[in-house]
C-alpha cells in the first residue's frame, strides 16, 4: 500500500506512545512493504484523557525500504529513547498482489529487552483491505485490521489488537496539497474504561530516493 495504488503514502505508524515499529494500520504492522528507496518519515503528538494523563508525548519515525522485500526504520520519543524495527516479504500472490504474507521484529531495544515479533497477511477486497496477524512480546496477541478509502481522497483505518487493557484504534489519513504530505488523526477506544481514550495527530511525509 504504501507509495502504491490508491492508498499510496497513507498507512503510516502510529506515534511511539502506542506503537513503535514498522508501517501498518494504527498500532498494528500490515504486510505491505515500501518499494526500493522509499522512505516515510513522521512527527507525531498523541495523548490521554486529562483525568489520566495530562501529557502530551511527542515522537518521530523514519522508515526506508530496500529491493522491494524489506524496510528497516526507527522511532524515538524526542526524550533519548528509540528503538528500531525490521519487516521483510514472504509472499506476495503474482499479477496484483491481492494476497501477501510478512514477517519482522518490532521494539528492538538499543541496550536490552526482547523484541516484538509478528507475522501478518493481507487480503484486497474489492472496496477494502483486510489484516489479520499474530503478534508475541510478553504473551502472543491476535492482530485484526481494514483500510478503506472515505471521502475520495481519505484512508480509514481500524485495528485491534488483542490482549488485557487492549485498545481498539480508528482513524483517518488524508493527503495535503504538498506532494507526500499527509495528516492522520487517530482515537484509541480502551476496552478497560479506566484506561482513558486516547488519541493523536500524526504528519507523515513519503519520498523516494
Amino acid at each position: 500500500m504504501h507509495l502504491r495504488g490508491i492508498f499510496a503514502g497513507l498507512m503510516l505508524a502510529a506515534s511511539i506512545t502506542a506503537f513503535a515499529g514498522p508501517t501498518g494500520l494504527v498500532s498494528m504492522p500490515i504486510a505491505d512493504i515500501l518499494g526500493h528507496r522509499e522512505f516515510l518519515y513522521e512527527n507525531s503528538a498523541s495523548g490521554n484523557e486529562r483525568n489520566v494523563d495530562k501529557s502530551t508525548h511527542w515522537a518521530h519515525a523514519l522508515q526506508c525500504g530496500f529491493f522491494d522485500i524489506a524496510e528497516f526504520g526507527y522511532d524515538n520519543d524526542y526524550l533519548g529513547h528509540t528503538v528500531l524495527s525490521a519487516k521483510i516479504a514472504l509472499y506476495s500472490s503474482p499479477g496484483n498482489g491481492k494476497y501477501a504474507v510478512s514477517a519482522g521484529l518490532q521494539n528492538i531495544g538499543l541496550i536490552d529487552g526482547q523484541p516484538d515479533k509478528y507475522l501478518v497477511c493481507r487480503c484486497d477486497m474489492k472496496k477494502c483491505r483486510l489484516h489479520s496477524g499474530v503478534l508475541y512480546n510478553d504473551r502472543n496477541r491476535l492482530m485484526l485490521g481494514v483500510d478503506a478509502p472515505v471521502f475520495k481522497i481519505s484512508t480509514l483505518m481500524i485495528d485491534y489488537i488483542s490482549g488485557p487493557h487492549n485498545y481498539t484504534w480508528l482513524g483517518v489519513s488524508t493527503p495535503t496539497p504538498i506532494k507526500g504530505l499527509a495528516i492522520s488523526l487517530c482515537a484509541g477506544i480502551p476496552s478497560v474504561h479506566a484506561d482513558g481514550f486516547q488519541n493523536s495527530i500524526r504528519f507523515d511525509y513519503s519520498f523516494k530516493l
